[in-house]
């Protein structure tokens, strides 16, 4: 097998599973080595943006979530199947990932409507992230699976992360939706 293109960790959120297919297939195809991982409670996410899971190695860290109100959709649970210290809310909010987050360095790509807004995407930076990209208001599905298609596809080429989103979010209105975050000087 020849050497991937590029590492994509993709979390899949409550009701993405379709999202997720599509991405993982297209990303595939562009020869992008994709690991998925399927969020089935609040802990399984926390694990992932706490860095209990190894991301050493990933490009992109790529969260296929629904996202209302600049807050995270996780699955609801039964009362007594949370573990003692899990958070219990339908969302996951900034202020959640004020306290669990940190990303050391790592690209992250949300999808989830409203996940771009500028308050979320000042605390996923200062938890570590190099780049943050997320649409900042309600997006159509479909123009969020092409403007992700485009995304990669100049990527593959050879363009940096903010040349191949100024390229994505030329599509149309929708996708221009998605903005991008970095780091000062990166």
């Amino acid at each position: 097998m020849s050497q991937p293109i590029l590492r994509v960790f993709l979390v899949v959120g409550e009701s993405c599973e379709t999202e997720a297919y599509a991405l993982r297939a297209i990303l595939e195809y562009f020869q992008i080595q994709v690991t998925t991982r399927w969020i089935g409670r609040p802990n399984d996410f926390i694990d992932i943006i706490s860095a209990k899971e190894c991301l050493k190695d990933i490009d992109y860290l790529l969260l296929s979530f629904h996202g209302d109100e600049q807050r995270f959709c996780m699955p609801k649970l039964g009362s007594e199947i949370y573990t003692q210290n899990e958070p219990r809310s339908k969302f996951f909010t900034a202020k959640d990932l004020e306290k669990f987050a940190t990303f050391d360095q790592l690209k992250v790509i949300v999808t989830g409507c409203t996940l771009g807004a500028e308050q979320l995407a000042k605390v996923m930076l200062k938890a570590g992230a190099k780049k943050y990209l997320a649409p900042i208001d309600y997006v159509d599905g479909n123009a969020s699976l092409m403007f992700l298609t485009q995304f990669f596809y100049h990527l593959t080429l050879g363009d940096s992360t903010r040349k191949a989103w100024r390229k994505a979010a030329k599509l149309n209105k929708e996708t221009q939706l998605y903005h991008l975050y970095e780091t000062q000087g990166k």
